[in-house]
């Protein structure tokens, strides 16, 4: 992992190896290299965490200040709405089909696809790397997951 990490990312790295998890480390390495961040930043639920991301929000425009402390507003251009209904398809393994209602396609296949996308998408950017829990934590229906983004809002 460490070889995809920045060299001046030393306290981010250290972030991920607290973790103790092989293959997150393998999935977030995977991803780094891939994806070609100028930067990286892992967000823990620290306060200071948080706020970076809320600073660097403002600073690249994603978000604006409102006239209330602490509080900010994101507006999305009238064509960046959501998904495209038309173009949205679920990956599925090739042995599997849903019907002619579901607008699918083979999970290697779409897969490969996304991974021509996502070469060096993220170059001369910074990635935002953060830990979530689908559904409630501390249960057995808890589901971590973890996002990379270069979208700080």
């Amino acid at each position: 992992m460490r070889d995809y990490l920045r060299p001046n990312a030393e306290e981010n790295y250290q972030k991920l190896v607290e973790l103790k998890n092989v293959k997150l480390h393998d999935f977030v390495g995977k991803y780094v290299e891939h994806c070609n961040p100028a930067s990286i930043f892992v967000r823990t639920d620290s306060a200071e965490d948080a706020q970076y991301i809320r600073d660097k929000a403002i600073e690249n425009g994603e978000e604006g200040k409102l006239a209330l402390q602490g509080h900010t507003v994101h507006f999305d251009g009238y064509y960046d709405q959501a998904r495209d209904k038309d173009k949205t398809r679920l990956l599925l393994p090739s042995n599997v089909d849903l019907g002619s209602s579901i607008n699918s396609m083979d999970r290697d296949e779409g897969l490969a696809e996304i991974h021509k996308y996502m070469t060096n998408i993220m170059e001369r950017k910074e990635a935002y790397i953060c830990f979530f829990c689908l559904g409630p934590t501390n249960s057995r229906f808890s589901i971590p997951c973890v996002q990379i983004t270069d979208s700080s809002y």
